[in-house]
């Protein structure tokens, strides 16, 4: 009747991404705060349907298609709402060519990693480049430091960020996967993350 696989970890994908949807309708409203929010836990999904997918017993076209969802589901995650999130706060076209290079980098580092997969570096898999799924961390915590400058410095510290970002999707670097501890260290810094949002749009109300 259904077309497609419906199990745990294409289920923990798809929340992943219904809170992305969310996030940019908050970020298009005006609400940074609870966008970047969705944004942190849309990485939590990312990171756990991974680690569903290890949990359940599938077919060997069962995870063809988890890994083409998870794919086409960090386009959405981690390339287009982090530039639309930036775009609702700036306001600016001036940031246009570096929204099309981070976006085609995000592109690219996805397109590289469905073929090459990992890597192994020194007796440990890693990527090769940075993952997109780290903008969910990156984009919170150096959010937060430009809250007080002027507009102009607020779009020159947003472009570095995504500019840069993107150079380190593309990049050679290996980057060793994540594992054991990570599982844990990632969703506690995400937490963290978030209660500093969290209070930040508390504060925002208040004032309001």
């Amino acid at each position: 009747m259904w077309i497609g696989y419906w199990n745990l970890p294409n289920a923990v994908t798809l929340l992943g991404m219904a809170t992305a949807l969310v996030s940019m309708l908050l970020a298009i409203q005006g609400q940074f705060a609870l966008a970047i929010v969705g944004l942190v836990f849309s990485g939590i999904c990312d990171l756990f349907d991974g680690y569903a997918a290890r949990k359940v017993k599938r077919s060997a076209e069962e995870q063809a298609f988890g890994g083409q969802l998870d794919s086409l589901n960090d386009v959405v995650c981690f390339g287009v709402l982090p530039v639309l999130l930036v775009q609702s706060w700036v306001k600016t076209p001036l940031l246009f060519p570096v929204f099309a290079f981070y976006l085609g980098a995000v592109l690219m580092r996805l397109a590289y990693f469905n073929i090459h997969g990992t890597r192994e570096t020194k007796g440990r898999a890693c990527y090769t480049g940075l993952p997109v799924t780290s903008i969910a961390m990156i984009l919170p915590v150096l959010s937060l430091p430009i809250q007080g400058l002027p507009p102009v410095g607020q779009k020159v510290w947003f472009g570095l960020l995504l500019g840069v970002t993107g150079v380190m999707f593309i990049s050679k670097v290996p980057v060793p996967k994540p594992s054991g501890k990570a599982y844990v260290v990632f969703p506690v810094l995400a937490i963290l993350a978030v209660a500093v949002w969290l209070i930040q749009f508390r504060v925002s109300m208040i004032h309001f």
